[in-house]
């Protein structure tokens, strides 16, 4: 007969086994909205660099241990389970548990590691754990029900510290996040807008797919169209003022055209078959050369004759990759973007143009995407490469990788463009793509602001304007106290920063 001391123990065990069943039921809630809200969830800051999915899966892996059953339960009682109802599975665990009075003796040897490839639905109950409701009162019953689970749930608290400061980070950064002040807008073209350059009397020169150029005159609530040029017979993907006043133009058919206009009106003094295919980008360099480059793997060089102010091919570069992107660095040097689509990589080069020489490259850079506005200089030492979501930081004077930061958290949205607002604040002209499987989500284009750090070389978000456009933002310029952003809308538009 049982002494009056072991029935007490026993009524304790009981209870205490009860106890943590119903309790341990609770921590199990299935819900897709909080699943995708957790492990979605990724904040970045100086000393903080740590991802929710890990302590989702930490917390998960605990309290898979408090389901484990002893000898009591045998494997076949579980092939009656319908492994298609999350629900059922519960109820039966916990109804076989009470059922046999079982405590929770061992949380290593779980016996549904051992249940059949069959009931694989049944570990989803683990896998979809998704958020545990009020911390820090469930760990104190814990620690009354079950001495067994102290060392869990000392971790567990760790873990829980640390996730509070991934959500206080969160709502730090969601505080950042703000709808820019619209000034004015135009639908300035019949398709997108892929380039725009602030001219030297203050008039906008817009580039488009629907192959017009156009020249805008700000007005203080409006842009007024004052020339539009249709020479081209293709997208229009790069145009820029020449030194001397001219307008260039790249085309996707490989043309360049070179513009001479006034207040009202252009001529064509120029028209150049220079590439094969696409040319993503020239620029002009100060010994009154042109630098070309294309899709067609060539980098081509246009002198310009003083008499006839006719550019001339004076020299031809071929490589093995497509040249993207080329951006002026000093009085002697350019900067170029290379991208091998067959591997996905990407390459930053260098070229000494006052004796015709590849100065540098600088390889191994991860990208599924590249575009004719990656390269950005930021001062006399340092440039900026975008690729995907990332910033690359490269000193180009000693022609090497210095560090990388991931600025935007969704690994599919895209940096298309930089600007500078002081020496050490930039925007990034972004995009984000819809994704398919959410009805509620929408191509959207938006502006990053920055703020880059030149002592330890990283960059900081300060703050996310959202909703800006309805597709990518091009490119960005400040123009005095003013930002323009041009877009996949067909739309350029003029902001209040």
């Amino acid at each position: 007969m049982a002494t009056e001391n072991e029935e007490e123990e026993n009524s304790s065990e009981i209870k205490s086994s009860n106890q943590l069943s119903s309790l341990t039921n609770e921590l199990y809630i299935i819900s897709d909205k909080n699943n995708k809200y957790l492990l979605n969830l990724t904040i970045e800051d100086d000393n903080l660099n740590i991802s929710a999915k890990t302590i989702v899966d930490n917390i998960s892996n605990t309290y898979s241990k408090v389901i484990s059953l002893d000898d009591l339960c045998e494997i076949n009682y579980f092939k009656k389970l319908d492994f298609d109802n999350l629900e059922n599975i519960v109820e039966e665990i916990w109804k076989l548990l009470k059922e046999n009075n079982s405590n929770i003796l061992e949380f290593t040897n779980s016996i549904l590691l051992n249940i059949p490839t069959g009931s694989k639905k049944y570990t989803d109950i683990f896998i979809n754990l998704d958020y545990v409701v009020n911390y820090e009162e469930k760990i104190i019953e814990l620690e009354n029900s079950n001495k067994l689970l102290n060392e869990e749930i000392k971790e567990l608290k760790r873990q829980i510290v640390d996730f509070n400061l991934i959500i206080e980070q969160y709502k730090y950064i969601k505080k950042k996040i703000k709808t820019a002040e619209l000034k004015y807008e135009v639908k300035a073209h019949e398709d997108q807008v892929v380039n725009f350059f602030i001219l030297s009397d203050g008039r906008i020169c817009s580039s488009s797919v629907d192959s017009k150029i156009k020249i805008f005159e700000k007005k203080k609530t409006t842009l007024v169209e004052n020339i539009c040029i249709n020479d081209n017979n293709k997208e229009v993907d790069y145009v820029f003022e020449l030194k001397d006043g001219g307008i260039l133009s790249c085309s996707k058919d490989g043309k360049i055209f070179i513009f001479d206009i006034n207040q009202n009106n252009y001529s064509v003094r120029q028209k150049i078959d220079a590439h094969k295919e696409t040319i993503c980008k020239a620029i002009e360099l100060p010994t009154d050369v042109i630098v070309s480059v294309s899709l067609d793997k060539d980098m081509k060089f246009w002198k310009k004759d003083e008499k006839t102010k006719q550019y001339n091919n004076i020299l031809i570069h071929p490589f093995s990759d497509i040249i993207e992107d080329i951006i002026l660095l000093n009085d002697k040097e350019f900067a170029f973007a290379l991208y091998d689509k067959s591997d996905a990589k990407g390459s930053v080069g260098f070229f000494n143009y006052r004796n015709q020489q590849k100065s540098g490259n600088i390889d191994g850079f991860n990208t599924t995407f590249w575009s004719n506005k990656v390269l950005f200089r930021i001062d006399d030492k340092y440039m900026f490469l975008a690729a995907c979501n990332s910033v690359y930081i490269i000193d180009f004077i000693e022609k090497k990788f210095i560090n990388d930061v991931k600025i935007l958290n969704n690994i599919e949205d895209k940096i298309f463009s930089f600007c500078k607002l002081s020496e050490e604040v930039f925007l990034c002209g972004c995009y984000h793509k819809k994704k398919k499987d959410n009805e509620k989500d929408e191509d959207s284009g938006y502006l990053v602001q920055i703020k880059y750090n030149d002592i330890k070389n990283t960059l900081k978000v300060i703050s996310i304007k959202n909703n800006m456009h309805k597709g990518i933002i091009y490119k960005v310029e400040k123009y005095n106290d003013e930002i323009i952003t041009c877009s996949r809308d067909n739309f350029i538009k003029v902001w209040k920063f």
